[in-house]
């Protein structure tokens, strides 16, 4: 039992890590694109 526990909590953070490195990235994306666009605006 405790090796299925330990076993799905390295899962579980396994996932959870390629869920943050997901959102981190997407949001630099969107960060990128907003200055790109005040850039060219200011421009």
């Amino acid at each position: 039992m405790l090796f299925y526990y330990k076993n799905g909590k390295k899962v579980l953070n396994k996932v959870l890590y390629n869920i943050k490195i997901t959102i981190f990235a997407s949001e630099i994306k969107s960060e990128s694109l907003l200055a790109g666009k005040i850039l060219s605006m200011s421009n």
